[in-house]
């Protein structure tokens, strides 16, 4: 390569595991693009050979920093003469031992200055104990994104408030922070805007953090961020002490493995709507902890707050059973896109008075019992989940889905107490996909489903007590996708498939243990329609061919056969000339004749794709 003296670009970003690049390279001094620049520990690349490439420009990622011997060498570097590269990672490796040298470090750092003219920095795995003065300077005033990642051995940030186009700051895994304080912002006039660009700010991973302090000691004014609208705080469990923080522009708030404190110090979230919360300990209730609630809410996810008591306390206080738990509702939320509740071990119901949401999961919320609040959204609901451990009386809810006129996804996940469906089926004209898995006790799908017209999408998984399956008078006739798995199903050849004319996507598995091969009484007929263009079959341990009735499958695209030791052949096996994907596993007798050797080869080696136990053919090192 070093015999490429006029390449310019040379783009080897995604090459994760290269520890060593040829000291050649550094002959190439047209280059105007090197995505990775990695310091060797002997021969090879040395940080010094950057000092030549004056013509890089854009990004540029210089790793393995830690073989750095001394400062003369990051300073022969010439960063700063390099002003077309506008973003420049800088990594150490992820090992902190006793052969890092925090002081060592910290001057190369220094030395590795680059140009004012920055526009991103990423700082990753520094051991120094201390940031450099540079960063954060009043003259890289050009910087709007800046990261600092894992730099175990810094007590303090540098100094970046006053940065005036900055955007996007993260900090993670910041271990011996334990303070940040006024030097995070500078020095801050009467009327002056902190971070006045800044649009997210990340914190994760500060196991030490405690305190974050405000502008001044004991100052009452609130820390304002105008144009903040996306902050995301994790895993920061010993923060505890926060000064009042003004968000107006805030859109989307992340709270995780945090004290309650974090949420009670953010005010004016006029403009939030998208709020995670997850973890958050000592959260009793959602609205106490927020000054003013975030009325324009749109998407709304609360994740293993194991204190929780009720989201919105109603001044309504309704009478309770010991020990009750309850989510209430406050009028003045109305409207939210999507609900999210999980793994809520004590929430008996859900909120009332909400009067729309499209998108509801409920999963592992062993104590819900009520649904009042489903039924004044039954116009808007559009997709339902109900997964898990749940209490609810799901017969009660589904002989009122008359009602739910925009309902077009119904998924029912491991519901252990549902052993039925209503008489006369679900009456959800509107319904397009329906999922059902793991329902261990259930004993019949719903009556009447061939009168589900819109239904395009039906998957039923793990029902193995089903006992009045699957035949030709209950099926959706405009099905484009049907899924059958781990359930009793009647012979294919009953089921009339073949008239199921927009069927394109079939997968059969684990549900005929005693089949050998499939039949077909009416031979007139096929089994399945020339519309299917993915034929999906796993875990038929004693089969072994497919019938006739599969021949006409001329628009077949995508062929996967997994799990049946027995069988032989492929079905259709002279009129593959459409099929793009063919994949098997676990087939050793079909596997032997589609090798290199095997008679089906001149049959499958024009299909583009395919793959034999989990191995493309075409890769010479798989097949023989």
């Amino acid at each position: 390569m070093d015999k490429l003296i006029n390449l310019r670009h040379l783009n080897i970003a995604g090459t994760s595991q290269l520890r060593e690049m040829s000291e050649g390279i550094a002959r190439l001094t047209s280059l105007q693009t090197l995505s990775k620049f990695v310091v060797s520990k002997s021969s090879g690349l040395r940080i010094n050979d950057l000092r030549d490439f004056s013509l890089l420009k854009g990004e540029i990622s210089i790793e393995e920093l830690q073989h750095v011997v001394n400062v003369e060498e990051a300073t022969d570097a010439r960063l700063t003469n390099k002003p077309s590269l506008n973003k420049i990672r800088l990594i150490w490796c992820s090992t902190f031992d006793d052969s890092r040298n925090e002081n060592l470090e910290l001057d190369v750092l220094d030395a590795l200055k680059p140009h004012e003219k920055l526009s991103s920095l990423e700082i990753k795995f520094y051991g120094g104990s201390k940031f450099p003065s540079w960063i954060g300077d009043s003259t890289f005033s050009m910087l709007t994104a800046i990261s600092f990642g894992f730099c175990k051995n810094c007590s303090t940030l540098p100094t970046l408030g006053k940065l005036p186009l900055l955007k996007h700051l993260s900090v993670q895994g910041m271990d011996q922070v334990k303070v940040i304080g006024r030097e995070f912002y500078g020095n801050v006039c009467d009327g002056e805007l902190l971070f006045p660009s800044l649009e997210n700010l990340t914190f994760e991973d500060m196991s030490q953090w405690e305190e974050w302090d405000g502008l001044a000691p004991g100052a009452q004014c609130a820390v304002e961020i105008p144009k903040l609208c996306r902050f995301y705080i994790r895993r920061c469990p010993k923060l505890v002490s926060l000064p009042i923080f003004s968000f107006p522009s805030l859109r989307e708030l992340s709270v995780e493995k945090c004290n309650e404190v974090v949420l009670n110090s953010m005010h004016n979230l006029t403009s939030l709507t998208q709020l995670k919360l997850v973890k958050i300990s000592g959260l009793r209730s959602v609205l106490e902890v927020f000054e003013q609630f975030p009325l324009k809410l749109e998407n709304f996810e609360i994740d293993d707050c194991e204190d929780l008591v009720t989201l919105w306390p109603s001044e309504n206080i309704v009478r309770r059973l010991v020990n009750l738990q309850k989510l209430l509702s406050i009028q003045e939320i109305g409207v939210i896109g999507s609900l999210d509740i999980e793994n809520c071990a004590s929430l008996e119901s859900l909120p009332e008075n909400i009067t729309s949401f499209r998108d509801l999961k409920i999963i592992n919320c062993p104590s819900l019992k009520t649904t009042t609040t489903l039924e004044d959204c039954s116009t808007s609901l559009e997709n339902l989940t109900i997964e898990s451990r749940v209490n609810l009386n799901l017969t009660n809810l589904m002989l009122s889905f008359h009602n739910y006129s925009s309902l077009t996804r119904l998924c029912i996940y491991g519901y252990d107490g549902l052993e039925s469906f209503p008489k006369g089926g679900l009456p959800i004209p509107n319904l397009r996909n329906l999922e059902i898995n793991g329902c261990i006790i259930l004993r019949s799908l719903p009556e009447r489903m061939e009168q589900l017209l819109s239904l395009q999408n039906l998957q039923v998984y793990d029902c193995p007590s089903l006992t009045e399956s699957f035949h030709k008078r209950n099926i959706p006739p405009n099905l484009f996708s049907l899924t059958i798995s781990n359930c009793r199903v009647n012979p294919l050849g009953e089921l009339d498939l073949h008239k199921l004319t927009s069927l394109e996507s079939l997968c059969l598995g684990s549900v005929y243990p005693e089949l050998v091969f499939f039949s077909n009484d009416n031979d007139q007929h096929y089994l399945l329609p020339p519309s299917l263009k993915y034929l999906e079959l796993c875990n038929l341990p004693n089969l072994e061919t497919l019938s006739k009735g599969f021949q006409n499958l001329t628009s077949l695209q995508q062929l996967d056969l997994w799990d049946c030791p027995k069988l032989e052949a492929l079905p259709m096996e002279d009129h593959l000339y459409n099929l793009l994907s063919l994949s098997i596993s676990n087939c050793p007798l079909l596997k032997k004749r589609c090798l290199r050797n095997g008679d089906y080869w001149p049959i499958i080696a024009d299909i583009p794709n395919v793959e034999i136990d989990y191995r493309y053919i075409y890769d010479p090192e798989s097949c023989p």
